[in-house]
């Protein structure tokens, strides 16, 4: 479903596909103009979705259906217009989430739920303005100290 010009995902938008019901589901909804999931897209494949591509779409926030996933690896929010990322979303996210992805330009504040995030390997966090450079990495040196009390 990449590239095709999607404005929204519908509720139970995934419920035909059958193979989708037994087995990993690499979903790569990238490159469209998704605005919004329906509260219910992936009712039928919550545990199933491991790879979640929503790149270069109109997303200004995460949607709130993702807290349903309880099993996504890697997710992938470069070039949407990001402004902020749902503490409960994050908290959902961390027990499983290796890899994720996103820009902050438009952020000016970050969640701290970003510590529920502990399996994460991998965060790429792309057009930081210059003036949000030394916030997010004083933001990010306090997670660090936080995880460390955390794991240690």
């Amino acid at each position: 479903m990449y590239s095709n010009n999607i404005e929204v995902i519908n509720d139970r938008a995934f419920c035909n596909l059958t193979f989708a019901l037994s087995s990993k589901v690499f979903m790569r909804l990238s490159s469209n103009a998704i605005s919004s999931l329906g509260d219910n897209a992936f009712d039928c494949i919550p545990n199933n979705v491991h790879y979640l591509g929503l790149q270069n779409n109109r997303l200004t926030a995460l949607p709130v259906e993702m807290l349903k996933l309880t099993n996504v690896k890697e997710l992938f929010l470069q070039n949407n217009p990001l402004v902020r990322l749902n503490p409960l979303i994050l908290k959902q996210l961390g027990p499983t989430l290796t890899n994720l992805q996103l820009d902050l330009g438009r952020f000016s504040t970050w969640s701290s739920k970003f510590s529920q995030l502990r399996e994460l390997n991998y965060l790429e966090a792309n057009n930081i303005t210059s003036s949000q450079k030394m916030v997010f990495l004083d933001f990010l040196c306090r997670l660090t100290a936080s995880s460390s009390t955390t794991h240690g």
